[in-house]
């Protein structure tokens, strides 16, 4: 490329918890003993305490990001958890799995919060059956609530133990028989997380508006998506480049499949 040649503009979109940071225990499998010592509080808890952190590895990462025109945040946490996140941002957010897009003020964009509130009327009734229904199956060890801003926008279900293979157990015998009657929505489980959206809720979808809009006010830019869970892929795709965490969900999927 020609010095005279014009770079276009770098935009990236990224994921927050495991991407950009994680939980003690997962820095724990990821990070050698010595690493340990130099994990930085990334995100708090309602009550001040920590819950997420960051490694020097994602600390390296969110530097080289700190030199893009624009980065955003995609993530499926509330605006409330975003706002807990201490990694400064100066741009907008698309949160609660796309069901809000938040601009640089972190005010609620109207018209994406218009097409999704029109779409949720046709689409909640059957959430709230399953979010019953579960109540009712789970025991007390189960948070299962329906999460959103404000108003609920889907159902999230965690093991308070952090059982992995029990909150998969859920899925398998409550979940997917549902699903089988109720086409079109959204199903995800990375780790303790299980999430059910409606339809009409989905990162993608969030992110097709919003790089649509993006590309009017920075014509021929650079769309980089980094994640790492199967979500993440579904809005990544949608990118010029995609960045993967070693040791993701993505990064399993596609070493299996490149090598068996």
């Amino acid at each position: 490329m020609s010095a005279s040649t014009p770079i276009p503009p770098m935009i990236v979109l990224t994921d927050l918890d495991d991407t950009l940071f994680s939980s003690i225990r997962k820095q724990g499998g990821r990070s050698a003993p010595a690493e340990a010592s130099t994990l930085e509080v990334a995100a708090t808890l309602r009550d001040g305490r920590p819950i997420s952190y960051t490694s020097s590895i994602q600390r390296a990462f969110i530097g080289w990001l700190r030199r893009a025109d624009l980065v955003v945040p995609v993530t499926a946490r509330t605006t409330e958890a975003f706002k807990r996140v201490n990694i400064r941002f100066d741009g907008g957010a698309v949160v609660e799995h796309g069901a809000t897009i938040l601009r640089a003020d972190h005010t609620s964009c109207p018209v994406w919060a218009a097409r999704v509130n029109a779409a949720l009327a046709n689409e909640w009734a059957p959430l709230e059956a399953l979010h019953a229904q579960m109540r009712s199956a789970l025991g007390p060890q189960y948070s299962v609530r329906l999460a959103g801003d404000g108003r609920p926008v889907y159902l999230m279900v965690k093991h308070l133990d952090g059982d992995e293979a029990a909150i998969r157990g859920a899925f398998e015998t409550l979940v997917r028989p549902w699903a089988d009657h109720h086409p079109g929505y959204h199903l995800h489980i990375n780790g303790n997380n299980l999430a059910v959206m409606p339809p009409s809720i989905s990162k993608r979808a969030a992110v097709a508006w919003l790089i649509c809009d993006l590309r009017l006010a920075h014509p021929g830019a650079c769309f980089v998506g980094a994640g790492d869970s199967s979500t993440d892929w579904s809005f990544m795709d949608l990118c010029d480049f995609a960045i993967v965490p070693q040791g993701s969900q993505i990064s399993g999927v596609l070493g299996a499949v490149l090598h068996g």
